[in-house]
């Protein structure tokens, strides 16, 4: 549809599988992933769910240490 392909911007996701029990997990990460092929748009997300860290193409740590952050690229 028109809507879907005139807008590019990325979608931002913070604890997208907060309220999914855990094992539905893989489901949500092949949803997800689903999603932004169908779209073509890219995706940032924020998580701590094991299987969701190991999805994205890019994936980063970020460590809070005192008063900052450390960032380290893992994928």
């Amino acid at each position: 549809s028109d809507l879907i392909s005139n807008n590019v911007a990325p979608f931002f996701l913070d604890e997208p599988n907060k309220y999914v029990s855990r094992e539905y997990s893989t489901e949500t990460g092949n949803f997800l992933g689903g999603v932004a092929d169908y779209t073509g748009r890219q995706m940032f997300m924020n998580t701590h769910d094991e299987h969701l860290k190991t999805i994205g193409d890019v994936v980063y740590k970020m460590t809070k240490i005192g008063k900052t952050s450390e960032i380290e690229k893992v994928k």
